[in-house]
């Protein structure tokens, strides 16, 4: 009986002594979370639709040939983040630096990652595209007005230097493995847009011509003369007829306007339109004024202006 004791007290020392050692030099059993992993290609899914325990990729480098979780207390949330290097859609940090574990359109992948601390870099920005969609879409809506097509030219030759540096960086960072620029559509977009507008800077020239053209006939009717043939009184009214000679070598149309003074103060205007006046010909115009105020012998008639034909009238 005794000695049945004592092998159970030598059983018990020993097994004392290995636990303490045991400890010493840190031979515990694995905790939750820190799981070996050595050979893994692709996880489905990071939003629970393959891995039993999340934190099974998400581990750290300790040097043994395997990436092994090790938990301490998080500088940062854990959680899914956009990557920092580009390479993928998201890389989960896990409190303390990246981790291998990335995704892209919803598949798991596993991406090694040496880092020295976390930065969360933010994704490729669609603003650039943005901005070009804003400047051809306005560049087409004025491009064909007269005078502000100079603006929608302008307009459309940044919507296009935006466009063609989105799609460039597109085009490289697929070329380098490197996810490719957000808003790729709106940026070709922009670019059909933008061509668009200068087409029709083309058509905002023209009118912007004929528009001066109008403008020109107006305020710059030609050589002329003109004279007042009669000035009279008749019911109280008064009644004017006139001649125009156009001195010019084109055809011209013109605007009289007559003003009617009483006692030497202007008391009314009337405006007489003659069109069509051929170069060296003489044109009749008459005209009657509206009032009844006027006595024979105190009315004078003068020629106030003479302009072209209204814009747009011919």
């Amino acid at each position: 009986m005794s000695g049945t004791l004592e092998r159970r007290n030598e059983d018990l020392v020993e097994r004392l002594v290995a636990q303490n050692l045991a400890d010493t030099i840190g031979l515990q059993t694995a905790q939750l979370g820190e799981w070996r992993i050595d050979d893994v290609e692709t996880i489905a899914n990071p939003f629970g639709l393959a891995v039993t325990d999340e934190n099974d990729v998400h581990d750290v480098d300790d040097g043994s040939g395997g990436n092994v979780a090790v938990v301490e207390p998080p500088h940062f949330a854990p959680g899914w983040y956009p990557d920092p290097t580009h390479r993928f859609e998201f890389r989960y940090f896990n409190g303390q630096r990246w981790t291998a574990d990335v995704a892209r359109e919803s598949i798991r992948y596993i991406d090694p990652i040496d880092n020295a601390s976390p930065t969360f870099a933010a994704q490729p920005s669609r603003a650039m595209a943005i901005t070009a969609l804003v400047f051809s879409l306005c560049a087409l809506a004025i491009a064909w007005m007269p005078f502000l097509f100079v603006l929608g030219a302008a307009g459309a030759i940044v919507a296009l230097v935006l466009g063609i540096i989105v799609l460039r960086r597109s085009a490289r960072h697929a070329a380098g493995g490197e996810p490719v620029a957000i808003g790729q559509g709106m940026a070709i977009a922009a670019l059909f847009c933008a061509v668009a507008a200068m087409g029709l800077c083309v058509v905002g020239f023209q009118l912007t011509r004929i528009v001066l053209r109008e403008v020109d006939e107006l305020v710059n009717p030609g050589p002329h003369e003109v004279q007042i043939d009669r000035c009279e009184t008749d019911d109280g009214r008064v009644v004017v007829e006139g001649s125009i000679r156009n001195r010019d070598i084109e055809t011209h149309g013109y605007t009289i306007t007559i003003a009617y003074r009483l006692d030497g103060e202007r008391w009314e205007t009337d405006s007489v339109r003659v069109i069509d006046v051929g170069a060296g010909d003489t044109a009749e115009f008459a005209a009657r004024s509206s009032s009844v105020n006027f006595s024979p012998a105190v009315v004078t008639c003068t020629i106030d202006s003479v302009y072209g034909p209204p814009p747009f009238s011919n």
